[in-house]
């Protein structure tokens, strides 16, 4: 894990003139000699936890500012601070940065559907990482849409995400809440008629209009 993330997310809020980051641990587990951690962060009365089981609270605290620094800095890239740089990216690095806003171009209406999905509460794709083995993508969820069919409701600060297959046009539901972190949404299907307007002006607001006021399964 990159140890500048702390430091990015410290400049970012001093220079948003905002709350300071504010760390405490979510989550201690495991025997004395191979604990595990997750930790969440508070940045201006927004959460972020880090993914995964870390082998440190410095290793969580930097994961979880890695999350809170990516969200922010997505809302206004135009002031994203500078930071130390990066190292070199790894093959699998630059390719996750190549595709991490957007599926492929043949696939635009599946991701423009999740998109009008999560932004109808308040939500926004913060990032579609690359497809695995099976040609699914992951599709992180971040802004105030947490709804989690597990609990039947929206999390209070953690996350959920997606898992899509274009090809079939499905997707399912997962979250980064520790006491969901094994639950899966049944596949639902994203409806047919959800496709690029390639015809008139009309018929695009139709279809536009017909997603707005479709209930979600």
């Amino acid at each position: 894990m990159h140890t500048a993330w702390k430091n990015r997310l410290q400049e970012y809020c001093q220079k948003q003139k905002i709350s300071l980051p504010s760390y405490r641990i979510q989550n201690q587990s495991g025997p004395p000699h191979n604990q595990r951690f997750k930790v969440e962060v508070e940045v201006n009365n927004q959460s972020y936890t880090s993914v995964g089981d870390c082998l440190s609270k410095k290793e969580a605290e930097q994961c979880a500012a890695k999350v809170a620094w990516e969200d922010l800095t997505a809302r206004a890239p135009e002031i994203i601070p500078q930071g130390e740089p990066d190292p070199t990216p790894s093959y699998e690095q630059a390719i996750d940065n190549a595709v991490k806003n957007h599926l492929p171009e043949e696939y635009t209406s599946v991701e423009e559907y999740i998109e009008t999905m999560v932004k109808s509460n308040g939500g926004h794709i913060r990032k579609i990482s690359p497809p695995n083995a099976y040609g699914e993508y992951k599709f992180e969820i971040s802004g105030s849409y947490r709804d989690c069919e597990n609990v039947g409701r929206p999390h209070r600060k953690n996350q959920i995400y997606f898992i899509v297959d274009p090809t079939k046009r499905t997707y399912w539901q997962r979250c980064h809440d520790p006491d969901c972190s094994k639950f899966k949404s049944a596949v639902k299907n994203i409806p047919n008629e959800y496709i690029i307007c390639t015809n008139t002006q009309h018929e695009c607001d139709t279809t536009t209009s017909t997603l707005s006021n479709r209930a979600i399964e």
